[in-house]
């Protein structure tokens, strides 16, 4: 059987899967120390409104359209005064999309449109705050990607674990300290974090802007087109979420208990999805070496089972002791908040335990399915988890979500055995 050619240098992959995995413990850790706290210190009224903000921060990612990776491809080993060409190009571009989007909030914010929400749900400090942190979302987009391209994603994993850090820490220090101040010190942790990604780029050389050449616009735009559809499953499906959400809770209360129930199922899900972060440096390493298909089977198996093992102890561990826990840690969010969180947390972790194979799949020479499983994802919460919500209420959208989970991972699953090599004999 024919050895697999290396993506990247083994050493390379090693710290791009240590700084993906202190990034994944970094950002769980945050979580659950913070979120007690703020729910706590500002109730849950006040932390449903504070939640919203997470809505803009996904909104930047689903804007960005590809140009993320479109930007990756065009800079990839290029010169750095092509790489500050492409890098302007792409500002520009994310410029004009970040200008309409902040513009309408804007004007929302002016005029007191709450696009049909709730009351309370979308004031206008929040919109103008929210309006912030998406265009400074999207200018670290085309900053992270111009240090991807440059062999520097383990500082980029780096920089989102700081900015998970600054937010919540910026944040629990303004509801303890300055209530007043919460949204701006929100939108300050997003700042700090692009002055950081500034002083990373200007290191390599490639910060300052070169005006393109018409030509340079067109190919960004054109790989952009390309890397479109490729983005919109992963991109579209947190915005998706939290706006449907938004658009049936009752107010920021509710919302409060579906953001809180999200949260504890992602930070569940991140710990086991992390367990697969290691597998890039060790594929890197075998294919380096001239692994084959055979040997990143049998090392997306071992991953498979560990995953699946703790899953099922995690279900167990949450089944016996989670309503006590829950009720402890978070007794202002109400009884409804375990059974969701619960529900989030076996939908989720059913493909996060299948991270191996995502990843296995993702690495081969048709990395397909992976799309259309998280296709499938997105099509099934945006078609039926309104009508999921308007008919059963906010546990029945969170079984529609984890049903869709449950089905992107089989998709993926199905592929991944499909695409195995024999096992007979020693490659």
């Amino acid at each position: 059987m024919s050895a697999v050619q290396p993506l990247m240098p083994a050493r390379y992959a090693g710290w791009v899967a240590l700084s993906g995995f202190a990034n994944a413990a970094v950002s769980a850790s945050c979580a659950a120390i913070a979120l007690p706290l703020l729910v706590a210190v500002l109730g849950v009224e006040r932390y449903g409104q504070w939640a919203v903000l997470g809505l803009f921060v996904t909104t930047a990612a689903a804007l960005d359209l590809g140009l993320s990776r479109a930007l990756v491809l065009q800079c990839a080993a290029q010169p750095p005064a092509r790489v500050r060409e492409f890098a302007t190009a792409a500002a520009l571009i994310a410029g004009v999309v970040a200008a309409c989007a902040v513009g309408a909030l804007v004007f929302a914010a002016l005029t007191g449109f709450s696009f049909g929400l709730a009351e309370g749900v979308m004031t206008p400090a929040i919109a103008m705050a929210g309006a912030s942190i998406l265009a400074l979302g999207m200018l670290n987009a085309v900053m992270r990607a111009v240090l991807e391209s440059q062999m520097a994603v383990h500082w980029v994993n780096l920089g989102y674990l700081l900015q998970t850090a600054l937010l919540y820490g910026f944040t629990l220090a303004a509801a303890l300290l300055w209530p007043a101040a919460l949204l701006p010190a929100s939108v300050a942790a997003f700042g700090l974090v692009a002055i950081l990604n500034a002083s990373l780029l200007s290191r390599l050389g490639v910060l300052a802007p070169r005006r393109p050449k018409r030509a340079a616009l067109d190919a960004m735009l054109a790989s952009t087109r390309e890397s479109f559809l490729l983005a919109v499953p992963t991109a579209f499906l947190p915005p998706l979420t939290a706006f449907l959400a938004l658009s049936h809770s009752t107010g920021p209360a509710q919302y409060a208990v579906f953001d809180l129930a999200l949260r504890i199922a992602t930070l569940g899900a991140t710990l086991l999805s992390g367990l697969a972060v290691p597998m890039l440096a060790a594929a890197a390493r075998s294919r380096a070496t001239g692994g084959t298909e055979a040997a990143l089977d049998r090392l997306t198996i071992r991953y498979l089972a560990v995953g699946w093992s703790l899953l099922v102890a995690g279900i167990l561990v949450y089944t016996l002791v989670g309503a006590r826990l829950v009720a402890w840690v978070f007794p202002a969010a109400g009884p409804g908040l375990y059974p969701i969180a619960g529900v989030l947390l076996a939908g989720m972790g059913v493909l996060a335990a299948s991270e191996g194979a995502i990843r296995a799949v993702s690495a081969s020479s048709a990395p397909g399915p992976v799309f259309w499983a998280r296709l499938a994802i997105l099509a099934l919460v945006a078609g039926a988890g309104g009508l999921a919500w308007s008919a059963g209420g906010m546990k029945a959208f969170a079984t529609t979500y984890a049903l869709a989970s449950v089905a992107g991972a089989a998709v993926v699953l199905g592929a991944w055995i499909r695409r195995r090599p024999p096992t007979s004999g020693r490659p």
